[in-house]
Order: C-alpha cells, then structure tokens, then sequence
C-alpha cells in the first residue's frame, strides 16, 4: 500500500493549478445537488461523495469549514480504514484551503482522495464499505469530538494514539490545575513507554487515559508518607472498560494500587496482588502483558497496575466494589516478608539432655515410645528439624532403619543420625527432618512452624504406632482448640483463619489458650474483629458480656501499648480471670483484654482503668 500524501497549499508556483484543482471539486459536490449554491452551502456543510471512475478508480471528496488538522484527519481515517481492505489503496490525496472570490474572508478546505481499486470481483462490496466511510467522515468533520473518537476508535497507528493521550492529558492539565501538575507528564511517559505495542493498540485512548491520570491522583496520596517514619498508606481503585481484540470486544477490570512503601525485607508483585484479587473474584486471570510496577521519583512509593478477567462469564459490577473495598485490607496482611537465614549450630548438649530425659520417662516395654521434637534451621526451602526417638527395644523389634526406610520426598525427607543402645532394652534414635517450606506457608506468606511439627508427629505415629509428645503436649492440646475456635467463627460467618491463629497464639497468658471455652474465645474474637474491620467508627470497644467486661483498642503509638501493659499486671493476681493480647497489624497496634468479674464495682474499675491509660 502507498502512501502519496501531498499539500497543493504549500507550492506557491502552483496557484493556478490550486485554483482549477479547487474548482473541480466544488463544482462536482454542487452538481450533486440541486439545492446546493455558493449562497446556500452553509447550511450543507459538510459535504462528503464519492464515485466510481474508469472502472479502476473511487473518487472521494470533500468540502468543509476549515480547521486545523482536519485533511491529517481526513486522509489517516481513510488510511486506517481501507488497511483491513486488501481490495483497495490510496493512489493519491490533495487537500488545499477554498474560497469562493479572492477576497472572501470565509474559507474552506476541500480534498479529493483516489482510491485504487485491485480486485474487481468485490465490486459491490467496496461499494458498501465507501458508503459507510462516506457517512463517517461526515460524522467526523462535523463534529471534532466525533474525529477524536474514530482516531482513537480505529484510526491511528501506535504512535498516534500515544499522541491522542498525550493531548488528553494535557487538556486535563489546564483544565484542573489544582488536581494535576505537569509532573503527570513523565508518569504518563513511563506508563506508555512499559506498554508494548499490542497492550496500547487494543485499548481506547480514553481508557488509557483515565489509567494514567487515576494512578497520578493514587501516587499524590500515597507519596505525602514517602519515607517518613508514619504508617504505611495503601490505596486501591477499580475499574470496569472494554479492550478491543481482532475477535471482537472483551470487558476488563483494572486494578490500580499505591503503596506508599515496602520495608527491606517484604515482596509484593504480580502474584501477590493477583491472589489476592482472587479471594474477591475466585476465577480471575490476569490479562496478557497487563501488569506494570511503577517507582515514584526520591523512593516515595510504588504503584502497581494490573488487568484481570474471568476465564467464564464477566466480572460483574458486585464484584469490582467487593474488590475495591477489600483489597487494601487483604494485601496488608498479606504481604510477604522475608526472615533472615538462622545460623545456630546442632547444640549437643540439649540432644544429650533430651535424651537422658526420654529414657527415664521410658518405664515399661509397654510405655509408648517418648518424642522429642526441636526446631533446628531454616533455610530458602526447607525447615530443619532434630528429632530425638527413646523407645523400649526387645528382640522381635524392628531396627530403627527399617522403621525409617521410606520418606515422602514430595513434602519431607529424613535421615538418621545417631542410634545408641541406653542399657539393655532401650533404644535412642537422633534424626533430621527435612520439610518443605512450600507445604506449610501460610495466606499471609508466613511459614507455620506448628503444622510442620504436628505433621512430624503424624508421621511417626504411622511407623512406631502412638507416641508421647513430650514437649509437644500443650501445642498438641492449644491446635484442638484453635480448631475448634475456627469452626465456631465459621458457623458465624467469620472465615479469616490468618487473623483467627495471630490473635489465638496473641492471647496471654498462654497456658490458657488450650482450656479457655470456645464461647468466651469467639465473644472477645468477635469484639476484636468489629474494630478491627472499622464496623464501629471509633478507636476503642468496652462491652460487658455476660459476666465478662472487654476491652479492644487501636493505637498507633508504641507508648500506649506499653501504657496498656502495664495496667494490665495490676490484675497478674487475678489467675485465670483475665485475658489480654497485643497484635501489630497494619501498622497499628491492636489491644484487648477479658476480664472476669464478680462484683459490678470490678468491672466499672476495670474499664476505668483500661480506657484511661490510653487516653493521656
């Protein structure tokens, strides 16, 4: 295909030629019609034909008032056009300014477009498709904002559409000065410059606009914390369009994120914000090349943009607002934070004390094997840890490596250490376990250290038969309670199982976890989780249930909690009838505390005395 674009307006030598040239076309468009004179075109105006000539040939030519850039409009729509018509090609365009005397102060602009026609057997299709081009650039030159949306629409290459947003932008600039600022320019650069030709090609100029001008107003907010030692700004936004594919028209939703900063040793990226999205919209995938991270200038915060759909049926308008809602508060509890590697060389000494221990637990041949399990290391895959093994030994009994033969290599490997004789008939086993660490992460990217070791536990009962935890029994008793904690809060609708085990393994003292009713465990869960998802529009909760006074508070300052701490060990004396815990979550500090009462003087001093502290 050609491109034979020429200006007859710029050749001062051809005026003559321009004239003629200017006549003819004007001529051919009054001669259409009747009605049509110099005195009544006007009212006509825009005057848009076309006919077929010498068999070979469409003419296409039009008159209009004259405004700047309207023949760059007039040829590059046709262009764009006639580019999904292998049928057809320019063979030539002329565009010139028009006045009907010489000394007329009206003008006009007049062009005529050739079109070469290489396929004669489809005729009467090019004469459809003309007719509809020829209604268009009607549309188009009599109304700018309709040219506009054509060009965007299906006009343009790349470049041009670039430009069309960079114009969008720039009108916004100077149309609200007190929203946008002129450093949206190298935003809005960097943002197209990340975006490869196929992503920027199926999108609509309006679209990719308000894209970039939402993410400036995201990164305005979130920048005013930078670096400064406040809490973490999070902001989030959606939105609903239509990407255009050469199957035809697809809605997307668009999630736009700021973060005002990530600490050192914390990751967010397309995966994290991707589940997370999923949690609101269960069969999300992300669109193809959609996914862009953005750094603002002097470290003042990080902008994440992504694309997501459905891969059956259309995200729908209930979804976008339940996502938009809640993606902030889920991505703050879940972002993911790297632990240094632990060096701490086996210490043999307490594998030796372990040992003497088991053995004297070791009464009977009939006693169940004694199980010590200790943390040893972790490392970027795996968690490591020592287990030591005293059982009663007789003659029909099985060695310790046909016991141990085989191991699930998908989740966990072993390998035996050490087997020694302790006296005649008992036996000591050292080993290590090796566990995947991608078998127990938990939503929150933490590693559960708890399931690891139970699932040790479960592991060895299979080969030895039952055994006695012997430092795991209280862990062992605070997971059946935990259990039954969840399942209560489920039945209620409550199913945040990461919040439910930080405020669990929160509750101090500890040894109360495992024998404290699951009824008074999910009434002061509940009175935590109604301040902390801001279902009450204030910082603090005090409430009397049953016999039971209850405490919640959100602080920012470390001083508080510390203030809190300490009214709480004026009650120390008071065993078994009060309950506190301390949460960071979010960059806030969560507080709370249970206490059991008897007189209803108690409970008013209590609730004096933990709103007070807080409050100076």
């Amino acid at each position: 295909m050609t491109r034979d674009m020429f200006d007859l307006s710029d050749v001062d030598e051809a005026k003559d030629h321009k004239k003629l040239f200017g006549n003819e076309v004007v001529n051919s468009l009054l001669l259409e019609d009747e009605a049509l004179n110099e005195q009544s075109i006007e009212k006509f105006l825009p005057l848009v034909s076309f006919a077929h000539k010498d068999h070979d040939y469409f003419e296409i030519k039009t008159m209009s008032d004259f405004q700047v850039g309207s023949a760059k409009f007039i040829y590059e729509f046709i262009y764009s056009e006639i580019e999904t018509h292998s049928e057809l090609e320019i063979q030539s365009f002329c565009s010139l300014p028009y006045r009907f005397f010489e000394l007329d102060t009206k003008k006009y602009i007049v062009t005529e477009t050739v079109l070469l026609l290489k396929d004669h057997s489809s005729l009467d299709h090019c004469y459809a498709f003309i007719q509809g081009l020829q209604k268009q650039l009607r549309l188009g030159l009599k109304s700018v904002f309709y040219a506009r949306m054509c060009m965007e629409m299906k006009g343009g290459s790349v470049d041009n559409k670039v430009v069309f947003v960079q114009e969008r932008v720039m009108r916004y600039i100077h149309r609200f000065p007190n929203i946008y600022d002129y450093d949206l320019i190298p935003m809005m650069n960097e943002f197209m410059k990340s975006s490869k030709e196929v992503y920027t090609k199926d999108r609509m100029t309006k679209d990719l606009s308000r894209i970039v001008m939402t993410l400036y107003l995201i990164s305005k907010r979130v920048s005013k914390k930078g670096r400064s030692g406040s809490s973490r700004e999070m902001f989030a936004k959606a939105r609903r369009f239509f990407v255009e594919e050469p199957f035809g028209r697809k809605r997307v939703l668009s999630v736009m994120l700021g973060l005002s900063h990530i600490n050192e040793n914390e990751r967010l990226g397309k995966n994290h914000i991707l589940k997370a999205c999923r949690k609101f919209i269960p069969k999300a995938v992300l669109v193809d090349d959609s996914f862009k991270r953005i750094s603002l200038e002097g470290e003042k915060g990080n902008l994440f943009y992504l694309e997501i759909e459905k891969k059956e049926g259309v995200i729908s308008k209930d979804e976008e607002l339940s996502l938009e809602e809640n993606l902030v508060k889920y991505l703050e509890m879940h972002i993911q934070k790297f632990a240094r590697k632990i060096f701490m060389p086996q210490n043999t000494e307490e594998v030796i004390k372990y040992t003497v221990a088991l053995s004297k637990e070791l009464k009977t041949k009939k006693d169940y094997p004694q199980v010590a399990v200790l943390f040893e290391s972790q490392t970027n895959d795996q968690l490591i840890f020592t287990v030591i093994i005293v059982r009663a030994k007789g003659r029909k009994t099985n060695s310790a490596f046909d016991v141990f033969a085989k191991s699930e290599k998908k989740k966990y490997h072993f390998k035996i250490n050490h087997v020694r004789m302790l006296g005649e008939a008992k036996e000591g086993i050292e080993m290590s376990y090796y566990m995947k660490i991608s078998a127990f992460m938990r939503e929150d990217y933490s590693v559960d250290i708890y399931k690891a070791r139970a699932r040790i536990i479960y592991d060895l009962q299979k080969r030895l038969g039952p055994v006695r935890d012997y430092n795991g029994g209280m862990l062992e008793k605070q997971g059946g309670a935990l259990s039954d904690l969840q399942g209560n809060l489920r039945k209620k609708g409550i199913k945040n199982s990461v919040l439910i085990e930080n405020f669990f393994y929160a509750i101090q003292p500890s040894e109360l976890r495992a024998i404290i009713s699951v009824k008074d465990l999910s009434q002061f869960f509940i009175s935590f989780y109604d301040l902390f998802s801001y279902k009450i529009g204030r910082e603090m909760l005090v409430e009397k249930i049953d016999s039971k006074a209850l405490f919640v508070a959100r602080v920012r300052s470390e001083k508080k909690k510390e203030a809190f701490l300490n009214e709480v060990k004026a009650f120390e004396n008071r065993v078994g009838d009060l309950l506190f815990f301390t949460l960071y979550i979010q960059e806030k500090f969560y507080l709370g505390a249970s206490f059991k009462f008897y007189e209803e003087e108690e409970r008013v001093a209590f609730s004096q005395k933990m709103s007070l502290c807080l409050k100076h």
